[in-house]
């Protein structure tokens, strides 16, 4: 504190204040809904992310979700048609006594 000065232009006393740095606090405890703790208390970070991990929860953020309808396609109109359709070509035959398609065989 000795090495501390204050500048000759101040003339009333200031006084070093040294706390500690902010973070971020543990999370708010709360009652499951559902999963395999549902209506226990879940009161610790670690705790949650087990429980979502355990449950195969995903965690959303605060984020506004984006408008997807305006994105571009990466598959062109009538792409997944046309392999659905060789797909099923190459897979079956038809089948002539009952009507529809028969898998064939290797």
């Amino acid at each position: 504190m000795s090495d501390y000065r204050v500048p000759p232009e101040h003339a009333h006393p200031v006084t070093r204040v040294i706390s500690a740095c902010v973070g971020f606090g543990d999370i708010t405890p709360y009652i499951a809904v559902g999963g395999d703790m549902m209506g226990k208390p879940i009161t610790t970070r670690q705790q949650h992310k087990q429980f979502l991990r355990r449950n195969k929860l995903v965690e959303l953020g605060t984020e506004p979700v984006k408008d997807t309808s305006r994105m571009r396609s990466t598959v062109k109109k009538g792409d997944v048609r046309e392999a659905m359709r060789a797909a099923i070509a190459e897979h079956t035959r038809p089948d002539t006594r009952r009507g529809g398609l028969i898998e064939r065989r290797r």
